[in-house]
């Protein structure tokens, strides 16, 4: 029995992240993760009777991404859960936010997220 995806983009420009830096421009997926990642005619033999094709038009594709940016209403009366990134508490450099999160992380409940807030990147010494 073929293994068939579920979902298909094409006609894309999917940033792949590895480390060649390739660009690709088909991607399929099956039961939320993916399973090819390459040329349209690569995807053929994965297309079956109910695989969901999205023509992507050109557009841009990335790999699934937790948005760091976000404002929260009530961070003053959480700031238990967040830690500071901020160049005013002490973060100059990449190795001071690993230092501060992963302090953090030592003092969470396994499975709990760690939070991190007012990083800019402009102002790290790297």
């Amino acid at each position: 029995m073929p293994l068939y995806a579920d979902l298909v983009f094409r006609n894309a420009k999917i940033i792949t992240m590895d480390s060649e830096e390739s660009i690709a421009e088909a991607i399929a997926a099956k039961h939320g993760r993916i399973v090819a990642v390459g040329l349209v005619s690569d995807m053929g033999d994965l297309i079956g009777p109910t695989t969901r094709i999205i023509d992507a038009d050109g557009k841009t594709v990335i790999p699934g991404l937790i948005d760091s940016h976000a404002h929260f209403m009530n961070v003053g009366s959480a700031r238990e859960i967040y830690e500071d990134l901020s160049e005013e508490a002490g973060v100059q450099c990449i190795a001071d936010i690993q230092s501060r999160l992963k302090k953090r992380a030592a003092q969470t409940s396994k499975g709990e997220w760690v939070f991190g807030y007012q990083e800019d990147d402009s102002k790290l010494e790297e």
